[in-house]
């Protein structure tokens, strides 16, 4: 999944989520913090562990956009 809203269908809306700047780094922080934690249970499992957690693509991707938009809003 592509979290980018130039990577939609044509004619899909938008949706928007408003938060503070602060709200914002707090949400991202909390995102590394779980994708370092589920690195690290892929890991402990070894190489024979072809299962990571469901959904670490997709919040890897909604960290990268939340880190854009809270980069864009600085300026």
């Amino acid at each position: 999944m592509i979290i980018d809203p130039d990577h939609r269908e044509v004619g899909e809306k938008i949706v928007t989520l408003q938060m503070s700047e602060s709200q914002a780094e707090q949400i991202q922080d909390a995102i590394s913090d779980l994708l370092c934690w589920s690195n690290g249970f892929m890991a402990a499992h070894g190489e024979d562990f072809r299962f990571g957690p469901m959904g670490v693509e997709t919040i890897r991707e909604l960290r990268i956009a939340l880190k854009s938009a809270i980069r864009k809003a600085v300026k």
